[in-house]
């Protein structure tokens, strides 16, 4: 339901779930950033779900996504029920809460503000958003830096969210029956590559729409641990992008689009940043004829 998180609704097919053709963003948290009492929920829930990989987690989001889009109370029969993806580096865990019901209400409150948007938010009654807001306020009166750590987008993906992965550890795996891709890089170099991009972007590109999304990024980043891991996920989105995953380089051309910008090489920056933006053209056709 946007960049700044929301619930992707798969839809039935033959009493199966079929992936929505959205992208992720997530951050993996220590242990230690969710203090003591969440430390120990959340390590209990790691050794339950220890078989369950990051494409059945992906499954039973989008299942409860589904299953609220179906009830009459909508956003109401989301529950705040513990749901997280589990990233294992030797003997640390990481996790990766859902958040399914702050990324929700994140994404109704500000419907309409973020490119990549799900046209189904326009179709919600004012009535369905004041109640978001009010329940968004709620969350905010109680823990004042609650910050979601998924961020979804559908299909494309920004420039800007490359930006923290060049040199990052890439991985095609099966998510179900296509394959798709994620890269994996530490927090700590993910920030020093989106403050790296937006010193170029900022002093020499005209896209202010870039600009925007950058610094957003990287706020976003800045409310976690620093001992953090960050992903983005291609997911569903490897349906349609298909066998050019294998060779797609796209984090690694907007590093060296950073590098041209910075070296006084503009047109040589801006080309690849709009090469990179325009690279799932064909999937944004396959959405206008969905």
């Amino acid at each position: 339901m946007g960049i700044r998180g929301g619930v992707a609704g798969s839809c039935l097919k033959d009493n199966r779930y079929v992936d929505s053709y959205a992208a992720y963003l997530r951050v993996y948290e220590p242990l230690a950033a969710f203090g003591p009492r969440g430390s120990e929920r959340w390590r209990e829930y790691a050794r339950q779900h220890a078989g369950v990989s990051s494409a059945q987690a992906l499954r039973a989001e989008q299942r409860r996504a589904f299953a609220s889009t179906l009830s009459t109370r909508l956003l109401h029969a989301i529950e705040d029920e513990p749901h997280a993806y589990i990233l294992r580096r030797d003997s640390e865990i990481l996790v990766c809460p859902a958040d399914l019901r702050l990324r929700t209400l994140l994404a109704v409150g500000e419907q309409g503000d973020e490119p990549g948007q799900d046209p189904i938010l326009a179709l919600l009654p004012a009535s369905l958003i004041s109640w978001a807001d009010d329940e968004l306020s709620a969350i905010r009166a109680a823990r004042p830096v609650a910050v979601a750590h998924v961020r979804q987008t559908s299909w494309a993906i920004p420039a800007a969210w490359f930006l923290p992965f060049g040199g990052a550890r890439r991985e095609c795996y099966d998510c179900g029956g296509f394959e798709s891709l994620r890269l994996r890089t530490p927090m700590v170099a993910a920030r020093r590559s989106i403050a790296r991009g937006h010193a170029a972007v900022r002093d020499h590109l005209d896209d202010a729409g870039l600009r925007s999304q950058v610094v957003e990024v990287g706020r976003w980043l800045e409310g976690f641990h620093p001992d953090s891991h960050v992903e983005l996920d291609y997911a569903g989105l490897g349906q349609v992008v298909g066998a050019d995953l294998a060779s797609d380089t796209s984090a690694d051309d907007v590093r060296s689009a950073v590098a041209d910008l910075a070296g006084g090489a503009v047109e040589a920056g801006t080309a690849v940043f709009r090469r990179v933006e325009g690279a799932f053209r064909q999937a944004q056709l396959c959405q206008r004829a969905n």
